[in-house]
């Protein structure tokens, strides 16, 4: 009787391995919003992906490390767009309006984010809490100093008020996209990145009240 074969190692090339693990990522974000973190295992995500169960470890340690990851490519998925939009000779006001414009045109890419970052975040321990949360922190506090710096730049250029507070500004602006997005994923507001875009600038480049003397 023969020996059993061994099973041949096959390398993977990097990009063989980053779709794999993306695979692994998309499902997981999928499982996670339609029935929650507790719910979400290995081995679902596994099956549901096709691939082994040991393929799902190769790449993550645990199910935590795992949406970690996820959070963690949405992040950079999210801020991927910003430097090119920076490096752009656009005025600093029109700059602000195409980071505006293009956050309410990604939400189609993110529709199920704001569902699973709160199943997650509600499903897991202490530490990880605590790293979900440092992770968004970063990403809110670069939001936070990009409009900051374009508010900035814009007073320079003559084009915002020369008395604006930069960083409350930018800090209320990055809380009002961020609400308006929950807004969206909750299917309180249409999503009409255009629509959305276009209403967002006009109230905080004119505020809600009527000029006097507006015969309109």
């Amino acid at each position: 009787m023969s020996a059993p074969r061994k099973k041949r190692h096959v390398a993977r090339s990097p990009e063989d391995l980053e779709a794999k693990r993306n695979l692994i990522l998309d499902t997981a974000l999928r499982l996670v919003s339609d029935q929650g973190y507790a719910r979400t295992t290995m081995s679902l995500i596994a099956r549901e992906a096709g691939i082994g169960r040991g393929t799902v470890y190769w790449h993550f340690d645990s199910k935590d490390e795992l949406f970690i990851g996820l959070f963690e490519r949405e992040v950079r998925r999210v801020t991927q767009g910003m430097p090119a939009l920076l490096d752009t000779d656009m005025p600093p006001a029109e700059k602000l309006e195409a980071l505006v414009s293009g956050f309410f045109g990604s939400y189609d890419q993110f529709p199920n984010l704001a569902h699973a970052f709160l199943s997650v975040f509600v499903g897991v321990d202490e530490e990880v809490r605590h790293r979900l949360v440092a992770e968004f922190a970063g990403l809110y506090g670069r939001f936070n100093d990009l409009l900051a710096d374009l508010f900035e730049q814009g007073k320079v250029a003559g084009q915002i008020r020369p008395d604006l507070d930069s960083p409350i500004a930018a800090a209320a602006m990055v809380v009002l996209l961020d609400a308006m997005y929950l807004q969206v994923a909750f299917g309180l507001v249409e999503n009409d990145p255009a629509r959305l875009a276009t209403s967002i600038l006009d109230l905080l480049g004119r505020g809600y009240r009527r000029p006097e003397g507006d015969p309109r």
